[in-house]
């Protein structure tokens, strides 16, 4: 073997045979390494096709194997955990149970599931399935803080004053929003109760929370609501004149409070003001109708020359209107900006045309003019029995208008002139709305306390009003408890001391007695009228 030296490389020269050999034995290597690379790579296709939207084998959540399964399976087993988790809540030395719902803890399965399904998994993802080293994913975990807020509560004593936020109202008297002032008082620290959920609701285990009750000051500020009133009464300033042909709209600022949405943000710390277009886009298609006219084709009578011998129905031209989506384009864009508004539908006049039809010979005409008379009848008598049929659905409009003065009533003197007022007898248990002395609704039957939970006694103002709520004792009971209840869905709320309240109940089929928890109960349609007229501040008396 010799040794030689070119441009500084040492090379070790081979007898011709060895050199040979060695030559296919690197070629085998390579044939090898290039079919293996092929193997792989073509498992890997495969691979990713048989677990095309599942999870890859050795993926794991929460501790358990999840490899195969697809997205709604690995949701399923989320949202079974989910439910099952229990959160055990110590309050001055009380515990309370809660669910995830009840905190407003949820998951988001699109989030977590997005981590764990492979839709087009890469070939390392490929070949770590294989080494048994698959993906491993946590929940993500969503707070309503809200929903966490209005828990908590609810856990505050009844005897302890609570922590009143400031909430807003609209004064249809003046057209203009006002603040409702908040209040300290005895609550929890939400922030603090917010933190605890976020470091322990990932593991979807249960856990427990500490909180005590103490004084706090409201989540929603008087400053916060006066900014955001400023805010709405500077839209509400707002000048919007429509027109459609003849007709002229200038809106109003009751008509502005249907079409502007106030809500507390997500946190409940502050609140949120949308423009409702969909409101807007049901008023202007009102309007747009109004606007427009059929048009009334006319009839005339002619002679055997064509002469027209009687005008039997006039022609009347009518009106189309159109651009209802543009306009209210418009009216959202002049309350986004705080710019006056000048704008019309478009209107385009439709021609009506005249029908002529031979005059009949006298015994024609006798009897035509016969049907003629039968046909007025039968539509006289239809429309006076829509009429009565109407008259009898608007009962509770009629008894608006009564104007029957109430013999020896007495007025409470913080009603205002000219304001509606509640009068709950709890002796003939009946509630009558007033408007002075005079009688605008009832009396009305209800159900009042019973005993151990009888009515408050004494003069007092609405100061809180919900279209519909849920209601329950569950701060004071626990669920498992004989007293304990819950409400769904409780309609046309008016609450005018402390938890005390008027409002509809649906569950009860006559009234009349006492079998309340302090409420004033009534059928859903009298407790939808007295929500229809009366507001924040409206008097409410309750006696014997």
């Amino acid at each position: 073997m010799t040794q030689q030296f070119d441009n500084g490389h040492l090379e070790q020269s081979l007898p011709e045979g060895e050199g040979r050999r060695g030559k296919r034995a690197l070629l085998i290597l390579l044939a090898l390494f290039l079919a293996g690379t092929v193997a792989l790579v073509g498992g890997g296709i495969a691979h990713a096709r048989q677990f095309d939207g599942r999870a890859l084998p050795g993926t794991l959540f929460m501790g358990a194997d999840v490899g195969g399964q697809s997205a709604a399976e690995i949701e399923q087993l989320i949202a079974k955990q989910a439910e099952a988790t229990k959160v055990t809540v110590n309050v001055d030395g009380k515990e309370h149970t809660a669910s995830f719902k009840d905190l407003g803890i949820s998951v988001d399965n699109a989030a977590t599931v997005q981590g764990l399904v492979a839709k087009d998994p890469s070939l390392t993802d490929v070949v770590s399935s294989y080494l048994g080293k698959g993906r491993e994913g946590k929940p993500v975990v969503k707070v309503d803080e809200k929903a966490l807020a209005a828990w908590a509560q609810g856990l505050i004593p009844a005897d302890k004053k609570k922590a009143q936020d400031a909430a807003l109202k609209f004064n249809e008297e003046s057209g203009a929003w006002e603040v409702v002032p908040g209040q300290a008082g005895q609550g929890l620290d939400v922030d603090g109760l917010t933190a605890q959920v976020r470091d322990n609701a990932a593991n979807l285990k249960d856990f427990s929370l500490n909180a005590d009750v103490r004084e706090v000051n409201p989540r929603l500020s008087d400053e916060t609501a006066q900014a955001t009133a400023t805010e709405l009464n500077q839209t509400f300033a707002t000048s919007l004149r429509l027109s459609a042909g003849e007709k002229s709209w200038h809106v109003g600022p009751k008509q502005l409070e249907s079409w502007v949405k106030v809500d507390t943000n997500a946190e409940g710390t502050g609140f949120v003001a949308t423009i409702d277009r969909d409101a807007i886009a049901n008023d202007v298609a009102s309007f747009a109708r109004k606007a427009a006219v059929k048009p009334v084709d006319g009839k005339e009578l002619v002679d055997d020359s064509g002469k027209v011998v009687k005008v039997v129905t006039q022609k009347k031209d009518g009106v189309e209107v159109s651009g209802e989506k543009e306009l209210v384009s418009q009216i959202v864009t002049a309350l986004e900006n705080k710019t006056p508004l000048a704008a019309g539908l478009v209107t385009k006049p439709v021609k009506a045309k005249v029908v002529q039809d031979k005059a009949p010979k006298e015994d024609e005409k006798k009897k035509a003019e016969e049907e003629a008379k039968k046909k007025a009848e039968e539509e006289a008598k239809k429309k006076a029995a829509e009429e009565a049929k109407q008259k009898e659905e608007k009962q509770p409009a009629v008894e608006e208008e009564k104007t029957e003065q109430a013999a020896g009533i007495q007025v409470p003197k913080e009603v205002k002139p000219g304001a509606n007022w509640v009068d709950i007898d709890l002796t003939k248990k009946t509630l009558t709305v007033y408007n002075g002395t005079n009688v605008v609704f009832g009396p009305r039957k209800i159900v009042d306390g019973k005993k151990d939970w009888e009515t408050t006694l004494g003069t007092f103002k609405i100061y809180h009003r919900l279209e519909k709520q849920d209601m329950t004792n569950e701060a004071r009971y626990p669920k498992d408890h004989p007293l304990y209840y819950y409400t769904k869905d409780v309609p046309w709320v008016m609450y005018f001391k402390g938890g005390y309240a008027i409002h509809g109940a649906y569950w009860r089929k006559s009234f009349g007695y006492s079998g309340s928890h302090g409420c004033i109960n009534m059928s859903v349609s009298d407790a939808k009228w007295v929500y229809d007229h009366t507001t924040y501040g409206t008097v409410v008396r309750t006696h014997f």
